[in-house]
Order: C-alpha cells, then structure tokens, then sequence
C-alpha cells in the first residue's frame, strides 16, 4: 500500500466510526468533540504534527501544486459548507 491510500484508509475509518456514533449516540460524539477541544493547545500541536506527516507523505508521490490544487479544492467545499451556514458565520 502507498502512503497515499494508508492515509485514505485511516480517513475512511475514522469516518465511519464516526458516522456509527452519531447514528448510534449523538450526544456521545459530543462529549469526545468537547475533550477534543477542551485543551485547544494539544490539538493545534497534535493537529500540526500530523499535517506535517501527512505533508511528506503527499510529496512522496505528487507535487506542491498539485497538493495545493487539492487545497484549493477543499477550501472550495468548505466555503459551500459555511455558505449554508451563512447567518451563524456572519455573527462569529
């Protein structure tokens, strides 16, 4: 397996547990997202160590443009995504 499908692989687990979860309980999703959150300096530190390993991971086997194309793309959805929620991101 490449390092671009085992990153694939782990998205598509973890999103399906938590698909499962939410399905099952949704307010058991919430209490994982506030310990998430609770400590916002681990999950930045966390958060940015596993882009960076994802980053070299990605650059094995395509190039900074492409990998910003795919940046690109993401922000794109997003901004769908906040667009639907417009009102609650105008007041934030």
């Amino acid at each position: 397996m490449t390092p671009v499908k085992i990153i694939a692989l782990i998205f598509i687990v973890f999103v399906l547990v938590k698909l499962l979860v939410i399905c099952i309980d949704p307010a058991s999703w919430k209490s994982v997202i506030k310990k998430i959150y609770m400590k916002p300096i681990y999950t930045i530190v966390i958060s940015l160590i596993a882009a960076l390993v994802i980053l070299r991971f990605l650059l094995q086997e395509m190039t900074i443009v492409q990998v910003f194309a795919s940046m690109t793309f993401m922000m794109v959805l997003m901004r769908v995504q906040f667009a639907a929620l417009g009102n609650e991101v105008i007041e934030i």
